[in-house]
C-alpha cells in the first residue's frame, strides 16, 4: 500500500483494519530513512500511531461488548497515552481520522467504569539513556534530544536504567491509571457499562454523556442537627452541609444515531 492508501483507509470508519498497514509503513518508513527525508520518516511515525490508536480502540469496543472491563480498561487508559504521544507531533483537526470523535469518546467510557482509587508508584531515577542515542543523561547532563520528539521516525523516550522503588502510594487521580485498586472480598459494580454494551453496535455509534452534581443518597433524608451520614461524628450542619463532600457525579446517557433504546434511569453504586 503507498502512504496516500494508506491514508485513505484510515479516514473512514471501520470495524477492523487492514493487516498489510503496518507492514506497508514499516517499508515506506525505512525507504524514507535511507534516504535521508527525516520530514517523511516522521510523517510515517504518526500515521503509523494513527493506525494503532484506531485499532487499540476497536480492540477495546470487542472487549467492551464481550463484558471484559477490567482487560477493556487498560486498554482505554493504553489509548489515552498513545494520544500524548501524538499530539507532541502532530496536528490534527477533529475531523480527521475520526481523532476527535474517539479522543473524546475515551474520556465518556472513562466515566463510566467504577474505579476511584489507584495505586500510584514512588520511585527514584539513579539512571537513564536516551533512546534515540545511547547517551546517558541526567538533570545537569542531557544530550539534545527532546523527550516525545520525534527524530527520524523514532520516538524518544528515556529509557530507565537505574531505579529504587520506595513504595505504593493509594490516590485518586493519577496520570497512569491502570492500577485501580481491588479490594479483598468486593467486586466491583459494571452495570452502566453493561446497559450501554447492549445499546451500541459499532465502536463509532454516536452518544454522549451529560455531567451533572447530585446529593449523595447518604444525604437525602439528613437532618441538620444529626450525626453527619459521612461517619465522622461531627452534626451534619458542620460537617458535609452545604459542602462538595455531600454530592456526586450523575452521568446521564444520551443515545444517538447507531444505538438501540435508551438507557434506564436508576442509581448504581460503585460495588455489587
Amino acid at each position: 500500500m503507498t502512504l496516500t492508501e494508506v491514508k485513505e483507509s484510515l479516514s473512514l470508519p471501520q470495524l477492523s483494519l487492514s493487516n498489510d498497514i503496518p507492514d506497508s509503513l514499516r517499508i515506506l518508513k525505512e525507504t524514507a530513512i535511507n534516504s535521508g527525508n527525516e520530514e517523511l520518516a516522521n510523517e510515517i511515525w504518526c500515521v503509523h500511531q494513527i493506525f494503532h490508536i484506531q485499532n487499540l480502540y476497536i480492540k477495546f469496543f470487542a472487549q467492551i461488548k464481550d463484558k471484559k472491563f477490567e482487560e477493556s480498561w487498560l486498554t482505554l487508559e493504553r489509548i489515552d497515552i498513545e494520544f500524548s504521544f501524538l499530539r507532541t507531533n502532530y496536528v490534527y483537526t477533529k475531523e480527521q481520522y475520526n481523532l476527535g470523535f474517539i479522543e473524546g469518546k475515551i474520556k465518556d467510557w472513562e466515566k463510566l467504569y467504577p474505579y476511584e482509587v489507584f495505586f500510584s508508584r514512588e520511585t527514584i531515577i539513579k539512571g537513564e539513556r536516551c533512546s534515540i542515542c545511547g547517551k546517558k543523561v541526567s538533570i545537569r547532563s542531557g544530550c539534545g534530544h527532546r523527550i516525545g520528539k520525534l527524530y527520524m521516525g523514532e520516538l524518544c523516550c528515556h529509557e530507565i536504567t537505574d531505579m529504587e522503588f520506595l513504595g505504593m502510594a493509594i490516590v485518586t487521580n493519577p496520570f497512569d491509571k491502570y492500577t485501580f485498586v481491588r479490594p479483598q472480598d468486593m467486586e466491583y459494580n459494571y452495570e452502566v457499562l453493561e446497559l450501554l454494551s447492549e445499546r451500541v453496535n459499532t465502536p463509532y455509534d454516536s452518544w454522549h454523556i451529560e455531567t451533572s452534581s447530585r446529593l449523595r443518597p447518604e444525604y437525602t433524608h439528613a437532618e441538620r442537627n444529626k450525626p453527619c451520614p459521612c461517619g465522622s461524628g461531627e452534626k451534619y450542619k458542620k460537617c458535609c452541609y452545604g459542602t462538595k463532600k455531600e454530592l456526586m457525579a450523575h452521568n446521564r446517557i444520551v443515545l444517538e444515531n447507531g444505538c438501540k433504546d435508551s438507557v434506564p434511569v436508576r442509581y448504581v453504586g460503585t460495588w455489587k
